[in-house]
């Protein structure tokens, strides 16, 4: 038997968001049970839905006073319920589990005394994020911008007094903790997190390949359905280890990006197994990662030279002259981070880029393979 719980606040996705998953595993597992537990406010809106012969929904405690008349205002219901938490939960549950024994807690993250609960039941949890980026953002400033926001960056940057690789599985009964990221995510490098999961075994990494930060404001990604989740969440494996890994390097200008880039995902296509990294400047990234996208085919962005910010229309000879006074120490460190991250053994590059054999050779690994790229007029 399994059994899931929600917050409760009607201002937020989170009771419906959970509900609906509750529904879906309902469905897909028709011999479990799941009982569904909110307060009864909540539960009086979701039970419109047709019913499910494995999903039951129970009442929990909203702590409101008899006779009590609501006056509009969310916070007041909010200071109620938690008045009565976890308690209200705990009595809940144990009547049902009384009848029927509970295996597996599926609960709302916002509620912090879920994993004592299981831990004292000795049943496995798991644990559901449901807020969106910018879900409760009217109380997330409630003590002013510095305070609120300013605060978590310099929290985020600063320097902190642990090695996060260093922490521990916080799960005594085997468990994990799962990360979804888009590819495309250009605020929290997709890098730092497979590094991340590399380092740290328990820790799950699932990577969305048409997505950005914002996963909420995805194409096809619905927040309060998992049906609409895109199948690379569950199929995408968690630090790959390719068999080798091609770091492709190519002039950014005529036709030289297409041909190596094409030649690229034919390899990538041909060679599952092994992990290629495209290098190119973001202006001829933009156009060519509207390729349906390769699992093993990474594509990075290198300095184009210009000076950030330039607003002017720049021709193409400037372009080209600010890229050669950036290279080839942008080709270096974008490599560098990569290669950090995941050992590079062979450079396929572009005849035009004369730097690529030496560092090549200064990383020790495979060879340039050079080739003529520009297409010949017969």
């Amino acid at each position: 038997m399994s059994w899931s719980w929600s917050w409760p606040c009607k201002v937020s996705s989170h009771p419906s968001a959970l509900f609906f998953l509750a529904r879906k595993l309902s469905e897909w597992a028709p011999d479990v049970v799941f009982s569904f537990f909110c307060t009864p406010k909540t539960n009086g809106s979701l039970t419109s839905w047709p019913a499910l012969p494995n999903l039951r929904i129970y009442d929990v405690a909203d702590g409101l006073p008899v006779g009590h008349v609501s006056k509009g205002r969310v916070d007041d219901e909010i200071d109620f319920f938690l008045g009565v938490t976890p308690g209200n939960y705990r009595e809940a549950v144990k009547r049902v589990d009384e009848m029927e024994k509970v295996s597996c807690v599926v609960s709302d993250a916002f509620l912090w005394f879920a994993r004592e609960m299981a831990e004292e039941m000795s049943v496995a949890w798991v644990a559901f994020w449901i807020a969106g980026a910018c879900a409760l953002s009217d109380k997330a400033r409630q003590q002013g911008d510095f305070e609120s926001i300013h605060r978590n960056i310099m929290v985020g940057f600063s320097t902190w007094d642990f090695d996060p690789m260093d922490l521990s599985n916080p799960f005594p009964h085997k468990g994990f903790v799962h990360i979804w990221q888009g590819y495309k995510d250009k605020l929290v490098p997709f890098l730092l997190l497979h590094y991340v999961s590399k380092m740290l075994p328990w820790i799950q990494y699932h990577e969305l390949a048409d997505c950005g930060h914002l996963l909420i404001k995805s194409d096809g990604l619905n927040p309060n359905s998992i049906s609409f989740l895109p199948p690379a969440l569950h199929t995408i494996p968690t630090a790959p280890s390719p068999k080798a890994h091609v770091a492709v390097l190519t002039f950014p200008f005529g036709s030289h990006p297409s041909v190596p880039f094409f030649l690229t995902r034919k390899l990538a296509e041909w060679a599952a197994d092994v992990a290629f990294s495209f290098f190119c400047i973001a202006k001829t990234n933009s156009y060519l990662s509207s390729w349906p996208t390769i699992p093993n085919l990474r594509i990075y962005d290198l300095a184009d030279g210009v000076a950030e910010g330039h607003m002017l229309e720049v021709s193409l000879e400037d372009q080209i002259e600010l890229f050669l006074w950036a290279t080839p120490g942008n080709y270096r460190e974008a490599i560098k981070r990569v290669n950090e991250i995941d050992k590079v053994g062979y450079v396929l590059s572009d005849a035009l880029l004369w730097f690529a054999g030496h560092m090549a050779e200064e990383m020790g690994r495979g060879r340039s393979l050079g080739g003529v790229l520009e297409r010949q007029c017969l």
